[in-house]
Order: C-alpha cells, then sequence, then structure tokens
C-alpha cells in the first residue's frame, strides 16, 4: 500500500514537473513572439 502511494507520488510529481516545463516554453514563445 505504501509503495503504490509512494509510486503515485513519483508519477504526479513527473507529470506536474513537465506540466509547469511546458507552461513555461508556451510564455517564452508569446513573449517572444511581442
Amino acid at each position: 500500500m505504501f509503495l503504490i502511494y509512494k509510486y503515485e507520488i513519483s508519477v504526479f510529481l513527473s507529470f506536474s514537473l513537465s506540466y509547469s516545463l511546458m507552461l513555461i516554453f508556451i510564455f517564452q514563445f508569446i513573449f517572444a513572439k511581442k
């Protein structure tokens, strides 16, 4: 049970990290176009 919980936390952290990186790239692209 604890291992599954830890695995879900790591998956969620990696997903949120990639999502925040994607948002940063989008914002840089928007600001570079202006």
